[in-house]
């Protein structure tokens, strides 16, 4: 939740599957910043909050 209110990306990912299911969308914002914290260990570059694409 710590991500979700100071990442805009992720905020704006969590609103949009918190409608339907509040549960299933935790565990959706923790499966992208997972992913997002994969990616930086690969490449090495630093993790940006906000970035949206």
């Amino acid at each position: 939740m710590v991500a979700v209110r100071t990442d805009m990306a992720l905020q704006t990912y969590y609103r949009k599957h918190s409608a339907k299911e509040p549960n299933k969308a935790i565990i959706k914002v923790a499966h992208k910043l997972l992913s997002r914290m994969r990616a930086v260990i690969i490449t090495g570059v630093p993790y940006q909050t906000g970035l949206m694409k």
